[in-house]
């Protein structure tokens, strides 16, 4: 039975000597200079990234085998192939340290809920005649974009120190992982625009809370996928290796 070492939990799925588990990626591991595009071109296939100059020591691997590579296979690179072929599952989502992501944001974490709570102390506090167009104009134009603030930070940190090769490093592809970590804040975000739009209707019953979901969640999901996909977008424009 084929069974691998998972590193990270600390679950066994391999029995058998080093020899044997290396023997298994035997002529599937390459070692070239490529440059950061190049390297983004196979990104699912890479293991290892190391700065060399204006170029990068990319360390990946090859569906066929070639028996003329000349590069020794290492437990790690048997783990990292193993661990790409394995069905992406809940175990992996669990991976993600969620109270890190936060910590490191800061300060800044918390500027999408001074929003949503400012909105919410308008629509409560204001008699304004005009108040219900103020409030639109207060979610469509201030709380909505701010659905994008977490996906751009979540990255903002790799690409300032040019450390986006730390993204090939996690054991799902980059832009997945992205999708994964984006997608858990946004859930966070969407819980508290929610209590928004509730404060809205209880305020004023006169307006539905499915329509206002329908007008703006939309807006929401536009505006968070939008950050993250610029940020992927721009990383190799702004951060060349």
């Amino acid at each position: 039975m084929r069974l691998h070492w998972d590193f990270k939990q600390g679950e066994i799925i391999f029995t058998g000597k080093k020899e044997e588990l290396k023997a298994l990626v035997a002529g599937k591991i390459k070692e070239e200079l490529l440059t950061m595009a190049e390297a983004d071109a196979i990104q699912d296939q890479v293991i290892s990234i190391k700065q060399q100059d204006e170029k990068c020591l990319v360390r990946y691997f090859v569906e066929k085998e070639d028996q003329q590579s000349n590069v020794s296979p290492t437990i790690e690179d048997a783990y990292f192939i193993s661990h790409k072929e394995r069905r992406i599952s809940v175990a992996s989502i669990k991976r993600l340290d969620l109270p890190f992501e936060i910590k490191s944001m800061g300060v800044s974490y918390y500027a999408p809920f001074v929003a949503v709570l400012l909105g919410m102390m308008y629509v409560t506090f204001s008699s304004s005649p005009d108040v219900i167009r103020y409030t639109s104009i207060i979610v469509e134009f201030v709380v909505c974009p701010f659905a994008a603030w977490w996906s751009m930070y979540l990255f903002y940190d790799y690409y300032e120190d040019q450390a986006s090769e730390v993204l090939f490093s996690y054991p799902l592809s980059s832009f997945f992982h992205g999708i994964i970590r984006v997608t858990s804040f946004f859930i966070v975000f969407l819980v508290a625009f929610f209590i928004f739009l509730v404060t809205i209707t209880i305020k004023h019953p006169d307006i539905s809370l499915i329509d206002l979901s329908i007008l703006y969640v939309p807006q929401t999901i536009l505006y968070c996928y939008l950050g993250f996909t610029l940020m992927t977008l721009s990383r190799t424009s702004f951060f060349p290796c």
